[in-house]
């Protein structure tokens, strides 16, 4: 049974109190193992065991998925241990995951009005703006736009993922390059959609970005949600937050 069972049972059949916690260090202090500790096997039938199941798994899986693997089967193995016992069984698949290690591309641009990324990393960041909404199109289509006006011109060709805050970033761009006659790109190729697995970069960085700095901030917002001290269905509201911590037009 679980550790919540135990406890439940203690308290309501034996009238002893005892926290989840506090079982579990009871039972160590006594001697007793996990009731999940580590299975008790030789080296050569844990070779044998992972010899049986790489013929089922594809050469990419590790010793990391086969620790996994192996927990899920009821076989709990320490990682270091599978480490060793793959290597011995399997060293030409241990090679070829070291090959198969990600080499980043170099990527070049033709130059600064060539291609400009959304929701793509960039070395060169055209705009950086905050707002009350991440996938309202109007809002990206205005920020777009100011950055055209600020830029004094516009890309050949804007690359984006399928998210709905790009339709209209995608629309204006067809109408720009729709009449340049001089561009080398068709016009139905002035405006790209990548999937969102490319984009594994900028997906990085916004999940670093959350941990440090923006989970915070979700923090508080919905902690003053909760108090039903801010509504953030009122878009007003929202600015004028946004406006009176970071200051207009910052």
């Amino acid at each position: 049974m679980a550790y919540g069972v135990i406890s439940t049972m203690m308290d309501t059949h034996h009238d002893i109190s005892l926290s989840d916690n506090a079982i579990r260090k009871r039972l160590k202090r006594y001697g007793h193992p996990s009731r999940l500790g580590p299975t008790t096997m030789t080296e050569h039938q844990l070779q044998e065991i992972i010899r049986n199941k790489l013929k089922y798994l594809p050469r990419t899986v590790g010793y990391r998925q086969l620790t996994d693997v192996l927990k899920h089967e009821g076989f709990h193995v320490r990682r270091d241990k599978v480490m060793k016992s793959l290597r011995d069984v399997d060293p030409d698949g241990v090679q070829f995951r070291r090959r198969r290690r990600m080499e980043r591309r170099t990527y070049t641009s033709l130059g600064p009005y060539h291609t400009w990324h959304i929701d793509g990393y960039s070395r060169k960041i055209i705009w950086l703006k905050m707002g009350p909404s991440n996938n309202d199109p109007k809002q990206v289509a205005y920020h777009y736009m100011t950055c055209l006006k600020i830029h004094s011109g516009f890309p050949l060709l804007i690359q984006a993922d399928r998210g709905t805050e790009n339709s209209v970033v995608g629309a204006l761009q067809y109408v720009f390059r729709g009449g340049d006659e001089h561009t080398s790109l068709d016009r139905r190729m002035c405006f790209q959609h990548l999937s969102s697995k490319l984009n594994q970069r900028i997906e990085a960085w916004w999940s670093m970005f959350r941990r440090r700095k923006a989970q915070w901030w979700m923090d508080f917002f919905r902690d003053l949600v909760n108090a039903a001290a801010f509504d953030p269905s009122d878009e007003k509201a929202m600015w004028e937050a946004m406006y009176s911590t970071f200051g207009r037009g910052k």
